[in-house]
């Protein structure tokens, strides 16, 4: 037990040691150095693309409406409905760098204007549902209890949900130059459900 917590002050005193020369070697060759390091600034590889970063912010921006919104109303809606599946509803658990085009194609721009447009629609279909769903929710907040319209409608709109937490959980590129197929798959399927 005394040799593991010599042992431990012994590391602890040597990475401060180390630490300490590292710091004062490095203020003295500051000007030497300058232009030099040993660490790379991993902020500018997250940087968006110039030539999309106006229709980026936008969806970004529309994206925040519409799930701090909207969905978020839907979103809880659907969770007071009882036998309803909930696996339906996932929750937002992405944090990967979504946006990291390298890239510039005209198509990848006329495609991130165009999934901007699906989710101001978006958020203006669930807006317009909202009030059906809450009529049903009133009247019954049993899924086994509901006629075969209300079930369709609720699991629809429920699918949408789904459909846009899968989107927000997936990169927008794998390649860094083209929209991946799983998110235009998903702003397909939306189109299908809100039109």
């Amino acid at each position: 037990m005394v040799k593991q917590v010599i042992g431990g002050v012994a590391l602890a005193v040597t990475g401060y040691g180390l630490k300490k020369y590292f710091d004062s070697n490095s203020n003295e060759n500051k000007e030497e150095d300058e232009g030099q390091s040993f660490f790379v600034d991993l902020s500018k590889d997250k940087e968006v693309l110039p030539e999309l970063k106006e229709a980026i912010d936008k969806y970004k921006d529309t994206r925040t409406k519409l799930f701090n919104g909207s969905l978020r109303e839907l979103r809880t809606a659907l969770l007071e409905i009882k036998n309803l599946d909930k696996e339906l509803l996932i929750a937002n658990i992405e944090f990967a760098e979504k946006y990291d085009f390298r890239y510039f194609h005209n198509e990848t721009l006329k495609d991130i204007e165009k999934f901007t447009q699906i989710l101001q629609k978006t958020k203006y279909y669930i807006d317009k549902h909202l009030d059906s769903l809450d009529s049903i929710i009133i009247s019954s907040n049993d899924f086994n209890t509901y006629g075969d319209e209300d079930k369709k409608f609720v699991e629809n709109i429920a699918y949408l949900c789904t459909i846009l937490d899968k989107i927000d959980n997936s990169k927008m590129t794998y390649d860094k130059m083209t929209i991946s197929r799983e998110v235009k798959r998903g702003f397909g399927k939306i189109e299908t459900i809100i039109d």
